[in-house]
């Protein structure tokens, strides 16, 4: 009886700590950005000399997804960034001078939908195709500042489908609670054995 508890409780432990992410639209995604009329490109690029240090582009391609703003390029005349939080990404241009149009794209095995949030300027439209967002701005003849939010939904994404992706860690709540219920179950087994 006591080697099936023990066999039992290796079980729960083992479901426990099934790895979950702790972002909510995947771990890493590949981004370009391209300009009209400048060929095809891709900014978001660091070898193209226009990624300042703190982005996340400026350290990876693909891009992993965490904190600070995974996107970003920069010249005299804009400020082009895209920023995953949660399930959403909010794409933004802050315009010094008239802005041209540009097209970001953004791929990650994980996309499975997308949604334009309400307060969006009205400049962005975007299409998706498999597991890609491309978002477009038609430009402006005012600076200021123009952003979009979406809403992304996802799928499965685990290791190997971006190299990048880092380390799976288990659901500390679930191995808690399953735990907790084990350790219940066998005092109480144990509370049996001894009353015999």
């Amino acid at each position: 009886m006591r080697k099936l508890i023990v066999l039992l409780a290796f079980a729960c432990l083992s479901l426990a700590s099934h790895p979950v992410f702790a972002d909510a639209i995947g771990t890493s995604v590949t981004g370009s950005l391209t300009f009209n009329g400048a060929g095809p490109t891709n900014y978001f690029l660091v070898s193209n000399g226009s990624v300042p240090p703190g982005y996340g582009n400026s350290i990876s391609d693909p891009t992993t997804i965490g904190s600070g703003i995974e996107f970003g390029y920069v010249d005299f005349f804009n400020t082009n960034t895209a920023d995953f939080t949660g399930s959403t990404l909010t794409v933004q241009d802050v315009s010094s001078f008239a802005d041209g149009a540009f097209e970001m794209d953004f791929t990650d095995t994980y996309f499975t939908g997308v949604t334009l949030l309400a307060g969006s300027n009205p400049g962005f439209t975007y299409s998706f195709s498999g597991n890609t967002l491309q978002v477009f701005f038609a430009g402006t003849s005012t600076p200021g500042t123009y952003a979009a939010s979406f809403t992304l939904a996802g799928g499965t994404d685990t290791p190997p489908n971006n190299p990048g992706d880092p380390a799976v860690t288990p659901e500390p709540s679930t191995i808690f609670t399953l735990g907790t219920g084990l350790l219940a179950a066998v005092g109480a087994g144990r509370r049996k054995l001894l009353a015999r």
